[in-house]
């Protein structure tokens, strides 16, 4: 692909982010105009609808805009697909456990947030089409539209700098704030496989995992004891731990290399003056940023 200048590219990216967030936050403009409930199958239909529309038009934005039509798709062998997720996992769930940590550290400062997590329906047709939205449909769409095309966008000015800019995207995204550790390292270890491998398929997988066990824990949760929830999520680390180590030797096995440095960027002043010029960008990490506050700060108790 041909790279343009730095500030255009800023601030294409960022018109397509505050495109993404109008069209994402239009379900609730929907919400107060409508009776529907959000357990409702047609709520949920609803949120699959606007979130595809949500994802894919700035992708659209982004190839048309930029001229940039990466490799997204490429064949990659199951093990090696398999290992990667299953370490990436494991680091994921170290971030977790880091952020849990710094939420403990917030609580003792005064600062105690209550959890957002969504109720899943005890209807089996209504939970089932929860599990699309939750588990299936970001995997693949945030895989095209972060990595597949946000952080091919900047690879042009290194790697380290396209890694860092996608996962804080990526973590902003999510309108967490007291999370962003969290989904700031989910986006570094996403963006480092896909580079490892050019093709967001491992990307997906791991990302599917991801989101498949927090659902399931969530509808354990709501279903079974404190107790019980406790010793499931004391398996589930277990398991992490027992498949990270397996893909991790498979991956030495095999020499592929997820190793990178955000030592190596180079040029920071540059990207940092053409980021103060680009308006749509500032404009569109303001947003997020409020986003990610608001969602927070929102949920203090």
């Amino acid at each position: 692909m041909k790279y343009k200048n730095l500030k255009y590219t800023y601030n294409v990216v960022g018109f397509a982010l505050i495109v993404f967030l109008a069209l994402r936050e239009s379900l609730s403009v929907v919400l107060l105009r409508t009776p529907l409930d959000i357990e409702t199958p047609l709520f949920v239909i609803l949120s699959i609808v606007i979130y595809i529309l949500a994802c894919f038009v700035p992708v659209v934005m982004l190839e048309n805009m930029l001229g940039i039509h990466p490799l997204l798709f490429k064949k990659v062998k199951a093990a090696d697909a398999a290992a990667t997720a299953g370490f990436g996992y494991l680091i994921i769930l170290a971030a977790g456990i880091a952020n849990s940590i710094i939420l403990m550290l917030l609580e003792k400062a005064g600062l105690q947030f209550a959890p957002n997590n969504p109720t899943i329906p005890e209807e089996f047709s209504a939970a089932l089409m929860y599990f699309l939205y939750i588990c299936v449909l970001p995997p693949l769409l945030e895989e095209i539209f972060v990595r597949g095309l946000v952080l091919n966008v900047f690879r042009g000015w290194g790697v380290p700098f396209a890694v860092f800019v996608s996962s804080v995207i990526f973590a902003l995204m999510h309108s967490s704030l007291h999370s962003f550790v969290l989904y700031f390292v989910c986006g570094v270890v996403l963006a480092k496989i896909y580079i490892a491998f050019d093709s967001i398929w491992p990307c997906v997988l791991l990302h599917f995992v991801n989101n498949t066990v927090s659902f399931v824990q969530l509808s354990f949760g709501q279903s079974a004891n404190a107790q019980s929830a406790v010793f499931f999520s004391i398996y589930i680390y277990l398991m992490a731990m027992l498949l990270g180590y397996a893909g991790f030797k498979h991956i030495q096995k095999r020499k592929i290399n997820l190793a990178f440095s955000f030592t190596r960027m180079r040029d920071i002043k540059y990207k940092i003056s053409s980021l103060a010029n680009s308006y749509a960008a500032l404009c569109a990490l303001a947003l997020l940023l409020f986003m990610a506050a608001y969602n927070s700060f929102h949920l203090l108790v």
